[in-house]
Formats: C-alpha cells, sequence, structure tokens
C-alpha cells in the first residue's frame, strides 16, 4: 500500500496502523462484505466512527446465508447506522492531504480518512513454489497430509487436501489449522495418519448476532432448509439431496 490510511488487515502492523488512524469521528471506507468486512464494520461503528460498508452482492452475505437470514443480518448493520453500499465493486483510489477518495465502478466517489480492504484473500503458496511442490489453491496434500515431495508435509490455511466429506478443497480457520498441525507433526515422525477430521468448523460473532456452521457454507443454495429452534435457526445446506454442511 502507499499510504498507511490504505490497508488490507492481514497483519499485526495493518491492525497498529488502523488503530493510529481509527478513531472517533472518523470516516472509514470498508470494501469487502464477507466475515472480515463485516466484524469490521461492526467493530469501528461501535467504537463512534463514521462507517461506510461497500460490497457486490445485493445483500450483506448473501453467499453464507439463505437470502431471508441475509437480510436479517444486513438489517442489523443498517440498524446502527452503518452506510452500505451494494451491487458494485472498489475500481481505484488516491490519497491526497490526509483523504482517501475511493472511485467505484459504478462511478460514485467516496471519501474518507481510511480505507480497508477486506478482500482478495490469496494462499501465501510462495514458499512451496520455490520448494518444487505442486500447488492449486493453496499447497496440493494427499490423506497424511503430505505434499508432492515425500518428506514435505502441510498444515493450516494453506493446505488444499481429500476431506472425508466435501472432496478435495481449502479450508481457512484456526480450528482447521490445529488439527491438521497435530496430524502433520504426528505423521512427520511416522504415524502415517489420515486425516479424517472432517467437515471444518468456522464462526463469528456480530454485534448480536452469532454465528457458528460445521462444513461448507460459502453457497447460497437454493435448497436450504431452515429450521427455526429457541428464537434462533438451524440452516442445511444440501447438495443432490445431502447435507455438506449446517
Amino acid at each position: 500500500m502507499e499510504s498507511e490510511r490504505v490497508l488490507a488487515l492481514r497483519n499485526l502492523e495493518d491492525y497498529r496502523n488502523l488503530r493510529k488512524f481509527a478513531k472517533p469521528g472518523s470516516k472509514v471506507i470498508i470494501v469487502g462484505g464477507g466475515w472480515v468486512g463485516a466484524e469490521l464494520a461492526a467493530g469501528l461503528k461501535l467504537n463512534d466512527m463514521d462507517v461506510t460498508l461497500v460490497f457486490p452482492n445485493e445483500i450483506l452475505n448473501e453467499k453464507r446465508l439463505p437470502r431471508m437470514l441475509a437480510e436479517k443480518f444486513q438489517q442489523r448493520f443498517v440498524d446502527i447506522g452503518v452506510s452500505l453500499i451494494n451491487n458494485t465493486y472498489a475500481n481505484s483510489y488516491s490519497v491526497e492531504d490526509n483523504q482517501v477518495s475511493l472511485t467505484l465502478k459504478n462511478g460514485a466517489v467516496l471519501k474518507a480518512d481510511i480505507l480497508v480492504l477486506g478482500i482478495g484473500l490469496k494462499p501465501n503458496v510462495e514458499l512451496a513454489e520455490a520448494a518444487g511442490l505442486e500447488v492449486g489453491n493453496g499447497v496440493i496434500a494427499d490423506k497424511y497430509l503430505q505434499t508432492s515431495k515425500k518428506h514435505i508435509y502441510a498444515a493450516g490455511d494453506v493446505l488444499n487436501y481429500p476431506d472425508v466429506i466435501t472432496g478435495r478443497n481449502r479450508f481457512e480457520h484456526e480450528e482447521q489449522a490445529e488439527y491438521s498441525g497435530k496430524v502433520t507433526g504426528r505423521n512427520m515422525t511416522g504415524a502415517e495418519e489420515v486425516y479424517n477430521h472432517g467437515a471444518p468448523l468456522s464462526y463469528t460473532d456480530v454485534l448480536d448476532i452469532s454465528i457458528e456452521g460445521v462444513g461448507e457454507m460459502s453457497r447460497n443454495r437454493d435448497d436450504a432448509i431452515i429450521e427455526e429452534v429457541a428464537g434462533g435457526y438451524i440452516v442445511y445446506y444440501l447438495f443432490k439431496g445431502k447435507p455438506t454442511g449446517i
């Protein structure tokens, strides 16, 4: 990034920069409507900042939640005063006199003190490529988490492996990193343990909403089943009639 006022929240230095500039009354633009963007928007708004959230979908988080629940999720952001700009992408930005100008795909220009990019996360595979390992949406590994080279193993967010439920996949979550790391460590000492931890856990707490999921929730399917239970909801995501995420 060419300015400290434009950042992607990916490491400790980014967080420190955000803390340095994000003060009560600051104007903040967040690009990206996934978990990171939503959590940031809620947190900054609750700390008395003027927050605008830009995202490409019609409804916030509609890729993970059925429309009815996505609308409820979005309404909570409206209720606390987050400005939502949907159905568009960020096109370019510039910084002048400590002001960030963001031009959107639809031609609109937004101005703020800080611009946070909550988009475009990709697995860091440079080291794996340099080592000659097979890569593709992460580091390719087998059921023992062994890479294309016999004595090298993979674990964590970068791991692309044959999941016992969803097939070959890559998941980004601390729970996945923890369990795959343990299996990788044992297998590096000769255990030959198949990684069958199963569908990964994911969760987020935003405002007064708590969402916990198991399995594949990244695609909003028309055949999802919604069950109302104890003031909340359970969603069963189906593929060919079988649940792949809950």
